[in-house]
C-alpha cells in the first residue's frame, strides 16, 4: 500500500474533523466527508487487490479536493521551466 495514499486520506480525514466542528461549514464538511469517504473506499479496494479501481477513486476523490493547490502548483511549475528556459539560455550565449 502506497503511504502518501493513505497519509493524504488521514489529512483529508483530520480537514473534514476540522470543518465539522463549525456549524457555519457544515455543508462543506459535508462535501469535503464525501470525498473522503471516496478516498477511504479506494483504499479498501486497493487493499482488496482492486489496484487499478481503487487508485483511480482516489485520485479522482483527491483531485477534487485541492483545485486550487493543483492550479496553483501548475503556474509555479510554468515559471520555474520559464526560469530555467532564460538562465539555459543565458549559459548556452555566454553571457
Amino acid at each position: 500500500m502506497n503511504r502518501l495514499i493513505v497519509l493524504g486520506c488521514l489529512i483529508s480525514g483530520l480537514i473534514t474533523g476540522c470543518l465539522w466542528r463549525d456549524p457555519e461549514l457544515g455543508a462543506l464538511a459535508l462535501v469535503v466527508g464525501t470525498l473522503t469517504l471516496g478516498q477511504m473506499m479506494g483504499v479498501t479496494l486497493i487493499a482488496t487487490g482492486h489496484r487499478r479501481a481503487g487508485a483511480v477513486i482516489v485520485l479522482a476523490s483527491s483531485v477534487a479536493l485541492i483545485p486550487a493547490g493543483l492550479i496553483g502548483a501548475l503556474g509555479a511549475r510554468r515559471l520555474l521551466d520559464a526560469v530555467n528556459l532564460e538562465v539555459f539560455e543565458a549559459r548556452r550565449d555566454g553571457t
